[in-house]
Parts: structure tokens; C-alpha cells; sequence
């Protein structure tokens, strides 16, 4: 709404545009003597203008495919405290968002003479890898293609893969990175074996 005034005030004036349109004028003073003093914000607008690119660096260093609740929580893991709802807005706000996972078009048709890891009907057939490979192929090879050839598919998964083992957070092991899970699991193994 300020913008709009700005662009007309001069040929209609501020009173009259807000007579039209939902804000008042002293909303709108205010609103202009916050753009040349932002001391003056209220406390949320001025935490929103610190969070905002803190927000925004997260979701860059995590091949942009984190949402809100994986935000919030790197942003907690690195000491910045902030409500997860806050981050939710903000995302919203920016236009920023995780990769979804969606139903994907099928193109080929399965032979059903080249044997899968399973049976026909297992619903355990091969789970794990299929939860991977949909993580893949939702967090990389969707969202950064079009591919010009093999090696920057490679390059990219390879970057992915650092990135699963040592950064990303997963929330069935406590979200926390495998990497750093896989640490802890071997130093409460060598405690409880030098305790017995």
C-alpha cells in the first residue's frame, strides 16, 4: 500500500488515496518514518530484517530444498533461537520453500521378465533404496536440470552426497546429520566398553 501511495500521492494526495484504499494516513507516516529510521520498527519487524537473511542463508547452503521446520531447526542448531512459526512467515514471506516430494509421471513401461530385489506384492521390497532415490531425484535432479551431460549429473550428486552424510538433517535419527549420529554411536559403544 505505501508504494501505491508514493507512486500517486503527488497528483491525489495521501488523505484522499486512504480514504480509498485500507490504511490509514498516520499508518502510512509511520510506515515512511520506519523506511528512514529502522530503530523506530516495532521489535518484530526489526527481528524479521535480522532472521530474514539468516533464513535465507540456510536454505542456500542446503541446496534450497529445506523447508520451514528444517530451517528452523539449523537455525536452532547454530545457537540462533527463533520459533518455528517465525520462520514459517518468513519463508512465506520471501518465497522461500523445501522440495516436495511429487507423484511423478511414469515414462517407461516395467518388463515384467528384468527380477526386482523383491517379490511381486513385498511391501518391503526395496524401500530404503526407493526412499533415496526419491530424496535424489526430488532435492537434485528435478530441481537443478535441465542436464547438458553426465558430468555435471555426477558433480551434483557428488555435492549431494557430501552434503546428506554431512550436513542435512534427518529427522528418524534425532535431526541430526548421519555423519555426526554415526559419531556419537561409536563413542557411546567405546564408553560402555570401557566402562565394562
Amino acid at each position: 500500500m505505501v508504494a501505491f501511495i508514493d507512486a500517486h500521492r503527488d497528483e491525489y494526495g495521501v488523505e484522499s488515496i486512504c480514504a480509498e484504499v485500507p490504511i490509514a494516513p498516520s499508518m502510512y507516516y509511520e510506515s515512511k518514518a520506519w523506511q528512514a529510521d529502522p530503530a523506530r520498527l516495532p521489535a518484530r519487524a526489526r527481528r524479521d530484517l535480522e532472521l530474514q537473511p539468516q533464513i535465507t542463508r540456510v536454505w542456500h547452503e542446503n541446496f534450497c530444498v529445506y523447508g520451514a521446520r528444517k530451517a528452523w531447526l539449523q537455525l536452532n542448531r547454530e545457537r540462533i533461537r527463533v520459533a518455528r512459526c517465525t520462520v514459517e512467515r518468513l519463508m512465506l514471506q520471501m518465497g522461500l520453500q523445501g522440495a516436495r516430494r511429487c507423484k511423478a509421471f511414469k515414462t517407461t513401461r516395467p518388463d515384467l521378465g528384468q527380477a526386482s530385489v523383491g517379490t511381486t506384492g513385498d511391501s518391503y521390497d526395496n524401500a530404503m533404496a526407493e526412499t533415496i532415490n526419491g530424496l535424489y531425484k526430488a532435492e537434485v535432479f528435478w530441481r537443478r536440470g535441465p542436464w547438458r551431460g553426465l558430468e555435471p549429473v555426477e558433480h551434483a550428486t557428488l555435492e549431494w552426497v557430501d552434503w546428506f552424510n554431512n550436513r542435512r538433517l534427518l529427522e528418524p535419527i534425532g535431526d541430526v546429520p548421519p555423519a555426526e549420529f554415526e559419531r556419537a554411536y561409536y563413542q557411546q559403544q567405546e564408553s560402555v566398553a570401557l566402562a565394562a
